[in-house]
């Protein structure tokens, strides 16, 4: 064979064993790309609303807050949601208040008071939270028919009407928390707080009508978090 002719073919053997190694070096194989990205793990589980139908929530302690008109289980929880009340129901259209939605007042006290009652459904406004167990959450995370207890002094924050007037009239004052007692509670449409702060965490809570209660900062939790 000709010299150039052998030079040729060493040259084409030479870039041909460039490429594998370089195909190689880079990880070229579908196994070796998804082993390289590692696990991501299990997707995480999706909450779902849990309603309970047929049924209806006696002896409340809160009492119930009518909410409005309402055709279905989801339009019902919104209104609920948006009033800050964590648990609520639908009175059917063979109810006696066809298409209505209602308030539980205090969700927390739902625990084994419901019973069956036709053309009613009950729930909580938050996923995975059980009726039936009682419901926690509201939309700004306050907390109804309930009061703080045993601290050493509470300071009186004047005239409020509102969940939102009370947190931004104790907010413009310096603190972390408030208390708001409502139209039906002893000092009607006032505010209140915990004079000395760091014993927030620390008093008793206990059931009150007509009284609300949550941190100045509606993404945290009363009284943990504020």
């Amino acid at each position: 064979m000709e010299p150039k002719v052998i030079g040729v073919i060493v040259g084409m053997l030479l870039c041909l064993s460039s490429s594998v190694s370089s195909a190689m070096s880079m990880g070229g194989g579908g196994d070796d790309s998804e082993s390289s990205t590692g696990s991501t793990g299990p997707a995480p589980i999706k909450k779902e609303y849990i309603v309970v139908d047929e049924q209806h929530a006696i002896g409340n302690f809160g009492g119930y807050e009518e909410l409005g008109p309402g055709n279905s289980v989801e339009e019902c929880r919104k209104l609920a949601y948006n009033a800050n009340y964590a648990a609520f129901g639908w009175r059917k259209e063979g109810s006696w208040k066809p298409n209505s939605c209602w308030a539980i007042v205090d969700g927390k006290d739902t625990k084994n008071k419901i019973e069956g009652i036709e053309n009613h459904a009950i729930s909580c406004v938050t996923a995975g939270e059980d009726v039936k167990e009682g419901c926690e959450t509201t939309k700004d995370n306050v907390l109804r028919e309930r009061h703080l207890v045993g601290g050493s002094a509470y300071k009186e924050l004047g005239s409020c009407n509102s969940v939102e007037s009370c947190r931004t009239l104790a907010k413009s004052k310096g603190f972390n928390h408030f208390g708001f007692r409502e139209a039906g509670s002893g000092s009607p449409n006032s505010g209140w707080v915990v004079k000395n702060q760091s014993e927030l965490k620390t008093l008793n809570i206990e059931p009150i009508k007509d009284h609300v209660m949550g941190c100045t900062d509606p993404t945290k939790k009363f009284p943990k978090e504020c």
